[in-house]
């Protein structure tokens, strides 16, 4: 017997002493507990029962290993196969995605991380759930457990474990992700379902879907160096320009693949892809989430039609449409009825648009059969428009785009929008730009983190200071943190300034928010036009303020709750949160090359008092200066 590639010998040795264990329990007492076990693993290997490792072959859809030089076939489900090529990935319990959390509404979730993986640090935030205290089990709220590396927590170097512990104090789907540099792209994340015992529920199928290049977050960073980092690029011709409209790049990055559950193919290999078995007549919910690192995608079914009943954890009142665009970091909960003749159909992810365009492809299958579909898309005319909601453009050929803001909230969430309704007294307005004119920053602040995490030592708060006369004028890079008022309703307007070509997500920690409009600029086959209700002093726009004062004021009624909004290239959107949940909480671009590069910044809402909160042990870290 041998390891058919010496390269994962080293995987072998480093990773044989762990048992991949994943258990989760629940008593009386509401608590469920989880381990994770963090390894790097190598995709289209199989691992015998002997401990060794084998390469694994793609055949006319067939996977199979070779030992002895006699060839097995193996199931599916005995693989990671990512795109049916052969990388190395970060694995939770030995899988991608990691293992899925699904409790209650209520319940306490206990979370272990062992981080095994030799040389790399980790830390897991827990995206969409706001870390509030549970006034069904009493538990104190835990905002040291968002899991942001230096702003939340010390990451978790190699070898250690950390124990999250938080209550699931909101229903929806959620998910957990890396939070630290670009690890996410490794692999690093998972579903969390929490539901509500009082709602209707539904036969469910969870899609994580994800870009995927053929390269470690590490090499990426360093391939793509030249591209991402502002300062060092020239006008980037590899970006795709929708439409024709200049300025309006959706990426600059486009992936090898999409992946739907860790299944996707490269090119035209004839890898296992993820198959969702359904029954005729039956209506299925289907909970998507983009865990992408940059790509917004289109989700579509071939020859169904789709109610979308929810985005990011809120309800919303029905609204038939044909497919749904997701941002990075965006959930869409969508029912689908089983109307069709029985057979197979594809289920498509696609990022639009780009240079080279990215397909991901699922199979929604009415038998047992395997075979890939023969099934057509929509065929969407000027005539007869197909509604799509979310799109990054209004003005798309043959498509009739529903913004996010014409959704409506249930009155499920009423109590929820009576408090960022607010009234003259307590409404705090702010302006937030994303901008690239020298760096990737908010307001012309690049996001350098501190050096310790925020709860840990009141004098190395500071970080870096911002020079407000540098920042405003030329960009700078600094820790950028933000002290809002507590028990205030705060209307943010989040925009695009003129120096930034790409588009972005706004994803907010610790809250969601509510959507009260989108601004689409006017895009068409020449050109595209920046907002005009806003003006600013000069490009990076840290000065905004409304051309006419009414423009800000809104008539609040069920407008849709979020924690993740893609903004409109050119556009911007004005949202509202109350701030009742004091900490210190990260607000970034979920585009995670953006971040990496330091578009986000840090809100202090009454950070001091959630210091009380901390565990007596909890971890330090930070620079040593020998004196």
């Amino acid at each position: 017997m041998f390891v058919q590639n010496s390269a994962l010998l080293i995987y072998l040795f480093f990773t044989a002493y762990i048992t991949t264990v994943y258990s989760s329990s629940s008593s009386e007492s509401n608590v469920y507990e989880y381990d994770f076990y963090l390894t790097w693993e190598m995709s289209m290997t199989y691992t015998d029962s002997d401990g060794i490792i084998w390469d694994v072959t793609l055949d006319e859809g067939n996977l199979y290993y070779t030992p002895n030089l006699t060839r097995l076939e193996l199931k599916k489900e005995d693989v990671v196969t990512l795109d049916g090529e052969q990388n190395k990935f970060i694995a939770i319990n030995g899988q991608y995605p990691g293992p899925t959390i699904e409790v209650p509404l209520g319940a306490a979730v206990l979370v272990r991380v062992f981080n095994n993986l030799v040389t790399d640090s980790a830390s897991v935030h827990w995206h969409g759930l706001n870390m509030r205290a549970s006034n069904s089990t009493g538990g104190f709220a835990t905002p040291w457990a968002d899991g942001v590396a230096y702003v939340t927590q010390c990451p978790i170097s190699p070898g250690e474990t950390f124990t999250y512990k938080f209550a699931a104090t909101q229903a929806g789907t959620f998910w957990y992700h890396s939070h630290l540099g670009m690890q996410k792209l490794d692999g690093f994340f998972g579903a969390v379902i929490v539901h509500d015992p009082t709602m209707p529920s539904y036969p469910s199928f969870f899609l994580l879907v994800n870009d995927f290049v053929h390269m470690d977050a590490t090499e990426f960073a360093l391939n793509f160096a030249p591209v991402m980092h502002v300062e060092n690029k020239p006008k980037l011709d590899a970006c795709a320009y929708p439409y024709g409209a200049p300025e309006s790049a959706l990426t600059n990055l486009p992936a090898a693949s999409h992946l739907v559950n860790g299944r996707g193919r490269f090119e035209n290999n004839t890898a296992p892809l993820e198959i969702h078995k359904v029954e005729q007549g039956q209506e299925y919910m289907f909970r998507i989430t983009n865990a992408g690192f940059d790509d917004v995608f289109e989700f579509c079914i071939d020859d169904h039609l789709l109610t979308v009943v929810g985005v990011d954890s809120c309800e919303v009142e029905p609204v038939e449409v044909v497919s749904v665009f997701l941002a990075p970091g965006e959930r869409v909960n969508v029912m689908v009825k089983m109307d069709q003749q029985p057979g197979n159909y594809w289920v498509r992810y696609r990022a639009p648009d780009f240079v080279k365009t990215t397909f991901g492809y699922s199979i929604l299958s009415y038998t047992n059969s395997t075979a890939d579909p023969t099934t057509s898309p929509e065929a969407c005319t000027a005539d007869l428009p197909c509604k799509s909601l979310n799109g990054p453009f209004i003005a798309s050929p043959n498509w009739e785009a529903i913004s996010i803001h014409k959704l409506r909230s249930t009155r499920y969430h009423l109590a929820e929008i009576d408090k960022i309704r607010g009234n003259a007294d307590n409404i705090v307005e702010k302006f937030y730009s994303f901008s690239s004119l020298k760096y990737y920053a908010i307001n012309g602040r690049s996001l350098v983190l501190p050096q310790t995490n925020l709860y840990q030592d009141p004098s190395a708060k500071t970080g870096v200071t911002c020079n407000d006369q540098l920042c405003d004028n030329f960009s700078c890079r600094c820790t950028y943190i933000e002290k809002l008022p507590t028990k205030h309703t705060i209307q943010m307007v989040i925009m695009h300034s003129k120096s930034t070509d790409c588009v972005h997500s706004w994803h907010m920690h610790g809250y969601r928010f509510a959507v009260l409009k989108i601004f689409y600029p006017v895009n068409g086959p020449d050109a595209i036009a920046n907002e005009t209700d806003i003006t600013c002093s000069n490009d990076l726009c840290h000065d905004a303020k409304w051309v006419e004062e009414e423009l800000g004021h809104f008539e609040v009624e069920y407008p849709p709750m979020k924690d993740n909004l893609l903004i409109p290239v050119g556009g911007y959107a004005v949202i509202r949160i109350y701030t009742d949940n004091p900490g210190y909480w990260l607000a970034h671009c979920h585009q995670d090359t953006h971040l990496y590069m330091g578009m986000g910044m840090i809100f202090d809402i009454d950070g001091e008092s959630a210091e009380k909160t901390i565990p007596s042990n909890f971890p330090v870290c930070g620079d040593f200066i020998l004196d």
